[in-house]
């Protein structure tokens, strides 16, 4: 592990004002300081979904985040990718598995938008995953997949909307338990698999694959 990426929720949910630049600079430094100490490097997950009322703060210090040490963002769509190019920056950007690159062409057309690395998409099965070039990719190996992510928040419509960002449950006809989270801070909920991905007992085959991460 040589980076950590930080959701920009998280940094934002740990700047008590999040409207002041300085505390939400000082919150992401917080984070930085944790992962030199292991010394690891540290990206920022922006959020799935983007809109110009929410997290544009963030985005907004995009080019003070790079020069406090941030190494890259992590863009989880062409909106959040606009939001950083709309605020000036112009540095190592990485897509998420939603900006879906299962061929050449499609990376091709990333690679056009100043992106140089891409997450190899979930769907493609190893004869794919074999027959695309995966030397500016990363692949995900382990953990919970999100499977939804929407704008209708599950909180609000059980009860009330308190701003607090907490993870609850739904639970399918077979008893199946589904973890949603809420992002308040960006207003929208990330639906994830009950199931964890391991591709670890495919270590071996992984690394013929020639993944970059």
């Amino acid at each position: 592990i040589s980076l950590i990426y930080v959701s920009a929720a998280l940094i934002m949910n740990s700047a008590e004002n999040k409207k002041d630049s300085a505390e939400i600079l000082g919150a992401a430094e917080c984070f930085m300081d944790k992962c030199r100490k292991y010394g690891k490097k540290m990206g920022i997950a922006l959020p799935y979904i983007v809109r110009p009322e929410s997290g544009k703060e963030l985005t907004d210090l995009a080019d003070e985040l790079a020069d406090a040490g941030i190494e890259v963002f992590l863009a989880r769509s062409l909106e959040s990718l606009a939001v950083l190019r709309a605020a000036g920056y112009s540095g190592l950007v990485r897509a998420d598995e939603g900006l879906y690159t299962y061929n050449d062409a499609a990376e091709k057309f990333l690679d056009g938008l100043g992106i140089r690395k891409n997450t190899a998409p979930a769907e493609l099965n190893k004869k794919e995953l074999f027959s695309r070039y995966c030397g500016r990719s990363e692949l995900i190996v382990f953990g919970y997949p999100p499977l939804m992510v929407s704008a209708q928040c599950l909180r609000r419509n059980i009860s009330s909307c308190d701003h607090l960002s907490q993870v609850q449950q739904l639970t399918d006809r077979t008893g199946k338990n589904f973890p949603v989270k809420s992002e308040c801070v960006f207003c929208y909920n990330v639906l994830y698999n009950s199931t964890v991905l391991s591709l670890l007992d495919e270590a071996g085959t992984i690394k013929r694959m020639g993944f970059s991460s």
